[in-house]
């Protein structure tokens, strides 16, 4: 089963790409149970290339691209909403690095006993739980 879903739009910065995924690729949490979804947004570099080859190199973590030929940051990030499997969506930017626990901990966070209550869902308390700077959307289809 696919606990959390990671989307990273990307456009023309496959450089930056790559780096993003050296750190995704070094998670804690077991790669059976996350998948990390790539939505190439019409770029004319060698994203697809590049990416390809990121992928055949680590054959272990669940990495798929997808494109979407609608231009824009929105139609992206919806793109790989649509295309996610997992429990959990969250969202990251083709220029960050995330740490060896971001998966883990945004799993941990939405598994927490006061998060089953429905006022603990609401954004400012989400928000009070996250990491600084790091997005979690609940996948709710």
């Amino acid at each position: 089963m696919i606990r959390l879903s990671l989307i990273i739009a990307t456009y023309n910065r496959s450089a930056a790409l790559v780096e993003a995924l050296r750190s995704v690729v070094r998670q804690d949490f077991p790669a059976a149970e996350w998948e990390c979804i790539v939505v190439n947004n019409n770029s004319q570099d060698d994203t697809l290339a590049r990416f390809e080859a990121f992928a055949t190199e680590h054959p272990a973590i669940n990495l798929r691209i997808v494109t979407e030929t609608r231009q824009g940051l929105s139609h992206a990030r919806n793109r790989g909403i649509d295309e996610s499997r997992g429990e959990y969506i969250a969202i990251i930017d083709d220029d960050e690095r995330i740490n060896e626990q971001f998966i883990s901990s945004y799993v941990a966070l939405f598994n927490a006993p006061t998060l089953h209550r429905p006022e603990a869902l609401s954004y400012p308390n989400i928000l009070r739980d996250a990491r600084p700077g790091c997005r979690v959307i609940p996948n709710v289809r």
